[in-house]
C-alpha cells in the first residue's frame, strides 16, 4: 500500500506522494520558502501567491508542472530561479497534450524586489514570465533573465500596461543569451516604460520576434531569424544584430538607431525606417530594402534586394530622409522618392535597373556618383524644374549625361533636369559622421508651446532649417551660439523636423509643438 504524507504549513497546503515524488501547491506563501530537487516535480493545482516582501527560491533541476490556466504571482515579492547548465529549471504544462497557452504565467507583480532567471525553460505558457500590472501599479522590478529558453508560448516574455492606465515601472530589465522560438505572438514584448538592455539573444519562427516599447533600450549581437517580423522598436537602439530569413526584418515605429546591423533574405522588407537613423548596416537580398518616411540613411551598402533598395513609404504625406554615404546598388530602383523632401549626397548609386525615380521637386541631389543603371540613372515625373548638379555620371560628356536622364525632354508633361555641371572631383560614399546625427543636438522643452532652446555641439554658424510633415520649409536661420531659443509660437500645432547642416555634416531632430 502507497502511503501519503500531509504536511500543512500557513496558508498553503504542500502534498508530498513519496512513492510518486511529486508535490503539489496552491495557495499562499507568507514567508521564504525553497522548492527543492527532491520534492520536484512542483505541481501547481491552483494559483500560488507568494506575498509582499517573500521570496520564493526554486533551486536546479525542479521541474514546475502547470495546471490548465494556472499561474504563480508574485505580489511585490521575489522569485529567484537559478538553475545551471546541467541542471536547468523547467515551467511547463501538466498536461499529458500540452498545447500553447495551455497554462497562464509567472506573473511579476512587483514593486521594489528582485526577480532572478538563469537556465531556465518556460514551455506552453500564455505568457513565460508576465509584467502587465494593474490600473494604477508602481512598478520597480529589476529583473535578470539570463541563459533562458522560451518555446511554444503566446508570448514568451510580456512586459506591458493597458491603454489608458495610471502607472509607472523605473526598474531595469536586463535578459542575456536566451532563445525565443516558436512562440505564436511574441517572443519579448516590452512597454515603452521599460527600460532593458538585451543581449546576445536568439529570436526564431516566433509571429514577431521583439517589440521593444522604448525608453532607450538596448538590443546588442542578437540574432532574428525567420520570424513573421524580427523587430518592432521605438526608442530603442540596435547595435550589431543580425536579420534574416524573416518576412520583415525592422518594422519601426519612432527614432530607433539601428547600427552595424546586417539585414539579410528577409522576403517582404529588409527595413521600415521612421525616424530613425540606419548607420553601417548590410541590408541585402531582400524583398524591399528600406521603406522610409522620416530618417537617415548613412553609410550603408544596400544591394540586391529584389524590389527597391530604398522606397519613400510617405503615400500622403512627404518624407523627409537624408541619405548619405551609402553605396545602392544591383536593385529594382535605387531610391524611389515620391513625395519627400530628400536630401540625397555623397552616395554610389549603380547598377540598379533604374538609379532614382523622382516624383517631386522638393529633393536635393548632389554630389553623387550615379551611372551604370539599366534604363535610366535618373527619371523625374513632376512639374517644374529641379537641380541635379554636382553629381558625376561616370562620363563628362553632357550629351551622353543627357541620355540617362528621363525628364521633360523625354515627355513634355514633366519638368526638367539641370545636372550642369558635373563634377568628378566631388568624393561619393564618404558617410557623414553618426556622431553629429543626432547625439550632440538637444532640443527642450520638447514637445514645446513654441518656444524652445536648442543645445548643441559642434554646430556654430550651421545653417538650421525646420519642414512640416508635407516637407515645407516653415522657418530657416543661422545657428549663432551653442544653446540658441527657437520661437515657432505662430506655427500650428503638429509634428515638424529640423534640419541642422555644417561643412562638419548633417543632423536632424523630431519637434513636437502642442499650444
Amino acid at each position: 500500500m502507497k502511503k501519503f504524507y500531509i504536511l500543512i504549513i500557513t496558508g498553503i497546503t504542500i502534498i508530498i506522494n513519496c512513492a510518486q515524488a511529486q508535490t503539489n501547491v496552491s495557495g499562499g506563501i507568507y514567508s521564504n520558502t525553497s522548492w527543492t530537487q527532491a520534492n520536484s516535480p512542483y505541481i501547481v493545482t491552483d494559483t500560488v501567491v507568494v506575498f509582499p516582501g517573500v521570496t520564493l527560491t526554486i533551486q536546479p533541476g525542479v521541474t514546475v508542472k502547470f495546471n490548465n490556466g494556472m499561474r504563480i504571482e508574485l505580489r511585490q515579492s521575489g522569485l529567484i530561479a537559478i538553475g545551471t547548465l546541467t541542471d536547468s529549471i523547467s515551467f511547463t504544462s501538466n498536461s499529458p497534450s500540452p498545447t500553447v497557452g495551455i497554462w497562464n504565467s509567472i506573473y511579476l507583480n512587483g514593486e521594489n524586489m528582485s526577480s532572478k532567471f538563469n537556465y531556465c525553460t518556460f514551455q506552453y505558457a500564455n505568457y513565460g514570465i508576465n509584467l502587465s500590472p494593474t490600473l494604477y501599479s508602481s512598478i520597480s522590478d529589476s529583473l535578470i533573465i539570463k541563459n533562458c529558453n522560451f518555446n511554444f508560448n503566446n508570448w514568451g516574455v510580456y512586459f506591458i500596461g493597458y491603454e489608458g492606465m495610471t502607472w509607472s515601472y523605473t526598474g531595469i530589465a536586463f535578459i542575456d543569451s536566451c532563445n525565443f522560438k516558436n512562440n505564436l505572438n511574441y517572443g519579448m514584448i516590452l512597454t515603452e516604460l521599460v527600460s532593458a538592455t538585451i543581449n546576445n539573444c536568439y529570436f526564431s519562427n516566433n509571429g514577431t520576434g521583439l517589440q521593444s516599447g522604448g525608453n532607450h533600450s538596448q538590443i546588442n549581437n542578437c540574432i532574428f531569424n525567420s520570424n513573421q517580423t524580427g523587430l518592432i522598436p521605438t526608442y530603442t537602439a540596435a547595435n550589431n544584430c543580425s536579420f534574416k530569413y524573416n518576412q520583415t526584418g525592422i518594422k519601426s515605429s519612432s527614432e530607433n538607431r539601428i547600427k552595424n546591423c546586417t539585414i539579410d533574405s528577409n522576403s517582404v522588407l529588409g527595413i521600415s525606417a521612421n525616424g530613425d537613423s540606419v548607420v553601417n548596416c548590410y541590408i541585402r537580398y531582400n524583398g524591399e530594402g528600406i521603406q522610409t518616411a522620416v530618417s537617415v540613411i548613412l553609410g550603408n551598402i544596400i544591394e540586391h534586394n529584389t524590389g527597391d533598395n530604398i522606397q519613400d513609404e510617405s503615400f500622403n504625406l512627404n518624407g523627409f530622409a537624408i541619405i548619405s554615404g551609402n553605396t545602392i546598388r544591383y536593385g529594382s530602383i535605387g531610391i524611389v522618392d515620391n513625395l519627400g523632401a530628400f536630401t540625397i549626397t555623397k552616395n554610389i548609386i549603380e547598377n540598379n535597373t533604374l538609379g532614382i525615380t523622382l516624383n517631386n521637386k522638393n529633393s536635393t541631389i548632389t554630389c553623387n556618383r550615379i551611372c551604370n543603371n539599366t534604363t535610366y540613372d535618373i527619371k523625374y515625373t513632376s512639374n517644374g524644374n529641379i537641380n541635379a548638379t554636382h553629381n558625376f555620371w561616370c562620363t563628362p560628356d553632357s550629351a551622353s549625361t543627357r541620355a540617362v536622364i528621363y525628364d521633360g525632354y523625354d515627355n513634355i508633361n514633366y519638368g526638367l533636369i539641370n545636372f550642369m555641371p558635373i563634377d568628378s572631383t566631388c568624393s561619393p560614399a564618404t558617410a557623414v559622421n553618426e556622431i553629429i546625427s543626432n547625439d550632440l543636438i538637444n532640443i527642450y522643452p520638447n514637445p514645446t508651446k513654441g518656444v524652445f532652446n536648442v543645445q548643441m555641439s559642434k554646430f556654430e554658424n550651421a545653417q538650421m532649417e525646420i519642414y512640416n510633415v508635407l516637407g515645407e520649409r516653415i522657418n530657416r536661420q543661422i545657428i549663432k551660439s551653442q544653446n540658441q531659443q527657437i520661437d515657432l509660437s505662430a506655427t500650428p500645432d503638429g509634428v515638424y523636423f529640423m534640419k541642422i547642416k555644417n561643412e562638419q555634416g548633417v543632423a536632424t531632430k523630431k519637434i513636437i509643438l502642442s499650444h
